[in-house]
């Protein structure tokens, strides 16, 4: 395992509960229709799937992201790590950019497609619409790397 500290904050598994933008959503929820995923109570729909169809095609629209799993990558060799994981591309990434990614195994099989953020020039952040942090503890032995799951202290919009 890495030298560097590697955490997980696993109250996610305890309870469904609502995200950060609980009560935006349920403001704008005509239908007050919802669903669990990942231990969130997200929107299951806001308004009739055909709006929300023509929404998509024709105007902006906001999501709660909240339930993806977030990871946060530092260390030294976070490049290289991110790179072997993502087939060569997780790692690069300029600061302030973002890339879709497939994690795959070192068999070539699909773990989850992501993906990567890099807000800083020290760390990168990792979403997945999967939990995943035994895997990636493993997948960082061998690195100069940390892993951290922060999916229970980060809000995200999509």
């Amino acid at each position: 395992m890495s030298e560097h500290a590697n955490k997980s904050n696993t109250n996610w598994h305890m309870a469904v509960r609502p995200t950060p933008l609980h009560g935006r959503m349920a403001e704008a929820s005509r239908t007050n229709q919802w669903t669990q995923r990942l231990g969130w109570t997200i929107p299951n729909v806001l308004d009739t799937r055909e709006a929300e169809h023509a929404a998509l095609r024709t105007r902006c629209t906001l999501g709660d992201r909240t339930p993806l799993a977030s990871y946060r990558f530092t260390g030294p060799e976070t490049s290289a790590c991110l790179n072997r994981l993502a087939g060569g591309c997780g790692g690069k990434v300029a600061v302030g950019g973002s890339r879709r990614v497939a994690l795959c195994d070192d068999g070539g099989a699909l773990i989850a497609d992501g993906i990567v953020l890099r807000p800083d020039d020290t760390a990168w952040l990792l979403t997945l619409p999967v939990r995943a942090f035994d895997w990636l503890l493993l997948a960082v032995e061998g690195f100069e790397c940390a892993v951290e799951d922060i999916s229970d202290t980060i809000a995200t919009l999509g």
